[in-house]
């Protein structure tokens, strides 16, 4: 089974950038206001998440092995807050996100920002350019 590689790295990195597109929301631009008078705050945030250099050559299945990045891996965040609730929304340019994966990713990003964990959304691009298989997907981490 091949090493996790770079996964564990992944959820500090949307636990970081989430924290960027959330100090956003708090200074950004009133994108609308309801006739409530509510104000609705929008960040947003965005992570290379590249996998490090000693991780190369990577090999995914029996395709020619991966020797270096050529287009940057992102991870983005975007933050919405009004005066009673926060939700965040993450996308990651990965071919999938263990279950695992996403409930440690989504607790860290709960308890650091205090937010409701069903305000946290985490989704994959589902892009088959990207060093994952689904052996790294089951692999312990």
């Amino acid at each position: 089974m091949p090493p996790p590689r770079f996964r564990p790295a992944i959820v500090a990195v949307i636990a970081a950038f989430a924290a960027q597109a959330a100090a956003g929301a708090a200074g950004a631009t009133v994108i609308a206001a309801p006739a409530s008078g509510t104000v609705l705050l929008a960040g947003t945030g965005r992570a290379t998440i590249d996998p490090p250099p000693s991780q190369f050559p990577i090999r995914n299945n029996n395709d020619s092995p991966l020797i270096a990045v050529h287009d940057s891996l992102c991870a983005r965040a975007l933050v919405l807050k009004d005066a009673g609730s926060m939700a965040i929304v993450v996308v990651a340019d990965v071919i999938i996100l263990p279950d695992e994966f996403y409930e440690q990713a989504v607790s860290r990003i709960s308890e650091r920002y205090a937010v409701a964990r069903d305000h946290i959304l985490i989704s994959a691009t589902h892009t088959h350019t990207v060093p994952w298989t689904m052996a790294m997907a089951t692999a312990s981490w």
